[in-house]
């Protein structure tokens, strides 16, 4: 009786690894397939993660899964997501002016490099 019970639990830890397994290397995979690498920028990152950059359909899939997840539990865990979309009060709404204007720095600027001619 104790020998199945003790190959029960070695089985269930092995399809336990094997499962935690699987999920890493997809978890690998996707990574990989998220990550572009663009040196040529000066003002940005030369590894970029977007999602724009899968290719595979079913990659797109399981990704947007996870993403509509994610979102699901932050929505029912965060008091702060949830209030982000409720919607907006109109009184407040009409107190806000309708143009805003920005003044443009005229001043403190950097040397620049001068044209020789």
């Amino acid at each position: 009786m104790k020998d199945i019970f003790f190959t029960k639990i070695k089985l269930m830890k092995k399809i336990f690894k094997l499962l935690i397994t699987l999920l890493t290397i997809l978890s690998v995979f996707i990574l990989y397939d998220l990550t572009s690498f663009d040196s040529s920028y000066i003002n940005q990152n030369s590894i970029k993660l977007s999602k724009n950059n899968l290719n595979s359909k079913k990659i797109k899939k399981i990704f947007s899964v996870i993403e509509n997840y994610y979102s699901d539990l932050n929505y029912r865990l965060s008091k702060s997501y949830r209030n982000q979309w409720d919607i907006e009060d109109s009184q407040e709404r009409a107190k806000l002016p309708n143009v805003i204007s920005i003044k443009g720095k005229k001043n403190n600027f950097k040397d620049g490099k001068t044209i020789k001619e």
